[in-house]
């Protein structure tokens, strides 16, 4: 799991043109990277109430 969360922040690109090689819908990577985006984001918030 964690290297496709790595692939996705490092090399989104890479997983995009998978999808399209295969004939399939890019949406579901797109998701994916602005769910993680909105994840960091909001644990960054928290993390920032902690201290």
């Amino acid at each position: 799991m964690w290297s496709i969360l790595k692939a996705l922040r490092e090399s989104p690109e890479v997983l995009i043109e998978s999808q399209r090689r295969r004939g399939d819908s890019t949406e579901i990577v797109e998701k994916a990277i602005e769910l993680d985006r909105l994840w960091r984001e909001k644990l960054k918030e928290l993390n920032q109430l902690r201290h």
